[in-house]
């Protein structure tokens, strides 16, 4: 008999999120298990709770015990309603908060309010503030208990608590109140309630830090109201959403996200957890026993998901709190190469220890600033007379969708803010126009986890390598032959920018394979060009954003913007939207965003990190340099690479001893380095996976690192082991001389 699963929509643009996280859970436990167990019914219960009401009793009637909602506000009426009528039924609302009443129905992997409420006032008190004020629809007395503690735990003072009313009789007031208090942030507690009156609050408190704590989906409800979106853009409002206990950068995510391919890939990612983990506790036991029934679940949790369930229905909680803000329509894509409107600027890991959240550590998200001025200087310096086209592609760092920009040097944009906390990096490549379309830049950069990470980059330059100089400057090696005849020696080309553009689809970089592979090598003489380095200053920049800031607040700031762009998500966003937007704003929006010490200058992008190879990588940096590989393979090969030398590195290192001698006769013979490409193409393909760059995986590839870790460690447990016993001959040999000297 298949068992049937409930889902109450409410026409929520995230319905959508939460139907195919749903299905794809469903589809993967049938294809697992051989077998079509479930069957999911959707009913569409509108937004108030009789709808809401009458779409449980339908589905309940019909033999539906499990139900899959979504809010908060939700969950307490389904909660209250199954207690009076004596409906028993297992309510999953996987993005609900925990609530502070008993629901023994509910199952949730949110946390409670008190996880996003340190991480928010941990935020306000990382942009240089000391005093905030919270407003909330209903102050009740937990509320305010809650937020006295952590502002307490926090060295914040709130000045004044503010309780709303429905009928917009009290925003006269809280008006008053800012007047007093100039220097506060804004802490905003948003519900269903507040909805209406959101526009008329953000006029109120523009000018301020304002941090929206609420549920993803109230949020976006609220910013469907085009004046509200106009105002919350331009007050550049924070909020924090739960991530799960695992990072957001892990392949496991990353290979989920690219075949779902959600508005929210976090909710998407708790949505396919929660119901992974009830498909098999629903095949093997009954709901009639929630105590029976839940300890069943937390023996699936610890084995399924990719968020780490476990760790977030236990007694103790754990995990990651993402800190948002969000961008201007006009901005994104243009300014900020992401794929989603909210930037993210840290994330936090918190843990529940007793009734209380602590957080335990803060990162700042890693991103890149690029400014038309370096790009431009890099491509004149290749003889294009000022036709050449700039592409960078860049990822989302919670999505991991890829976003491509290009420009000429008329239309090219003064600044460019690069988000680079997704492992699959960006790209940066230059083309003149008069030698159609022909490469004559490439620059690929690994993500990074934090913002104080190293860039490290590699080219694929067309002849040209990029050396780092002592005086951390780039300086450019030319081949001695001109670009048309290196091209026509075979040494690879681009098809068309229609190929690359496709570059960073949802199948997984396959179709990077556009690029043509040389039939025959030649070695070429390099002669240093003797050009001055590439000036990737911020002068310009600097000197036209002090025209915006009149405002003597921000005086002292402009020191600390120039010593810290390009470190932090927070400071480098203010500095792009100080700049490219029109909007007449007060400091409080950006105040402190650049206060915070990074320990790090403000440096080239070229100048943090371009090499010739990636650290761990042997054959395929040989295959990258002969333009055999390309470079998603690459990046990937270079990220499996760190890992296997932290977790084993005995064999990392047999690896590197079988590798040595194989890359030797590369180097001189095409047809060895031929055959190794096509050895090495199922593994390539098997690391994409691996590393979240693709979403199916490669059999053959699989195979390969399943019987290669093995051999490579047994060959460096060998070396090791002729190392000693020569090394023992020779102290035996030494002896016996000695002795026969004596």
């Amino acid at each position: 008999v298949r068992k049937k699963i409930g889902l109450l929509t409410s026409g929520n643009i995230l319905d959508d999120d939460i139907l195919a996280a749903a299905k794809f859970a469903i589809k993967e436990h049938h294809t697992l298990n051989g077998k079509e167990d479930f069957r999911l019914k959707l009913v569409h219960t509108g937004v108030n709770n009789s709808g809401l009401l009458m779409g449980f009793d339908k589905l309940w009637n019909e033999g539906v015990r499990v139900f899959i909602s979504r809010g908060s506000d939700d969950v307490k009426t389904l909660c209250g309603h199954v207690d009076n009528t004596g409906k028993q039924a297992v309510i999953l609302a996987p993005t609900a908060f925990k609530p502070d009443y008993y629901c023994p129905q509910l199952i949730s992997l949110y946390p409670g309010h008190g996880a996003l409420l340190v991480a928010e006032f941990v935020r306000i008190r990382e942009n240089g503030y000391t005093h905030v004020i919270p407003i909330a629809a209903e102050m009740e007395k937990e509320l305010v208990a809650k937020l006295a503690a952590t502002a307490t735990s926090q060295g914040l003072i709130i000045e004044k608590y503010f309780q709303l009313d429905s009928h917009n009789t009290s925003m006269s007031e809280l008006q008053e109140t800012l007047l007093s208090f100039p220097r506060a942030a804004i802490w905003l507690s948003l519900n269903k309630k507040m909805l209406q009156v959101f526009p008329d609050i953000l006029k109120v408190i523009q000018g301020h830090l304002i941090t929206i704590h609420a549920h993803p989906t109230d949020i976006s409800e609220a910013l469907l109201h085009p004046e509200a979106r106009r105002l919350a853009e331009m007050g550049a409002i924070c909020t924090s959403e739960w991530a799960g206990s695992s990072p957001v950068y892990t392949a496991a995510r990353r290979r989920f996200l690219a075949a779902l391919q959600p508005k929210d890939p976090l909710i998407a990612a708790l949505v396919y957890d929660a119901v992974s983990i009830l498909l098999p506790t629903l095949v093997y036991h009954s709901t009639d026993d929630m105590h029976a029934f839940k300890n069943s679940l937390m023996n699936e949790a610890a084995n399924i998901g990719i968020t780490r369930p476990i760790d977030m229905l236990g007694a103790n909680k754990t995990g990651f709190v993402v800190l948002k803000r969000l961008v201007m329509r006009h901005l994104i894509g243009k300014a900020v190469l992401q794929d989603s409107h909210w930037l993210t600027e840290a994330i936090v890991k918190v843990t529940e220890i007793g009734y209380s959240w602590s957080v335990v550590e803060y990162t700042h998200s890693p991103v890149h600033l690029v400014t038309n001025e370096e790009i431009i200087s890099l491509a004149e310096r290749k003889n294009c007379s000022g036709n050449f086209i700039v592409r960078i592609t860049a990822h989302d760092p919670l999505s991991h969708r890829s976003i491509t920009t290009s420009w000429t040097p008329m239309d090219a944009p003064e600044l460019l803010l690069l988000p680079n906390g997704s492992p699959k990096g960006f790209i940066l490549q230059a083309s003149c126009t008069d030698t159609h379309d022909y490469h004559l830049f490439e620059l690929g950069c690994q993500g990074n986890k934090r913002h104080n990470e190293s860039l490290v980059c590699v080219t694929l330059s067309g002849g040209s390598e990029i050396k780092r100089s002592v005086r951390n400057t780039v300086r450019s090696y030319r081949s001695y032959s001109s670009y048309s005849d290196y091209s026509s020696h075979g040494d690879g080309n681009y098809s068309s920018y229609s190929d690359y553009n496709s570059y960073g689809d949802s199948s997984g970089y396959s179709s990077y394979s556009s690029y043509t592979y040389p039939t025959k090598l030649k070695n070429y003489q390099k002669y240093p060009s003797h050009q001055p380095p590439v000036d990737g200053s911020f002068k310009y920049a600097l000197k036209k954003l002090k025209k915006f800031l009149t405002n003597e607040e921000f005086k002292s700031i402009i020191p600390q913007i120039g010593g810290c762009i390009g470190a932090t998500g927070g400071c480098t966003f203010c500095f792009v939207y100080l700049l490219l937007t029109n909007v007449a704003i007060q400091p409080g929006v950006c105040f402190g965003a650049c206060s915070v010490a990074i320990g790090g200058s403000c440096t080239t992008l070229l100048a943090k990190g371009v090499q010739y190879h990636l650290d761990q990588s042997v054959i395929c940096s040989e295959l990258f340099k002969q333009g055999r590989l390309s470079l998603v393979s690459y990046l990937a090969d270079g990220s499996y690479g760190s890992q296997l030398a932290t977790t084993n590195p005995m064999a990392l290192r047999g690896y590197q001893t079988l590798a040595a001698p194989l890359v030797a006769a590369m180097q001189v013979s095409p047809v060895v380095s031929s055959m190794v490409e096509y050895i090495a193409h199922p593994w390539m393909l098997h690391m994409e996976y691996v590393e979240g760059f693709r979403v199916e995986d490669n059999t053959i590839g699989n195979i390969m690192t399943q019987i290669g870790i093995p051999v490579c460690f047994l060959v460096s447990v060998f070396v090791d082991y002729m190392n000693t016993v020569t090394l023992l001959a020779l102290v035996a040999l030494l002896r016996r001389a000695r002795t026969y000297i004596l």
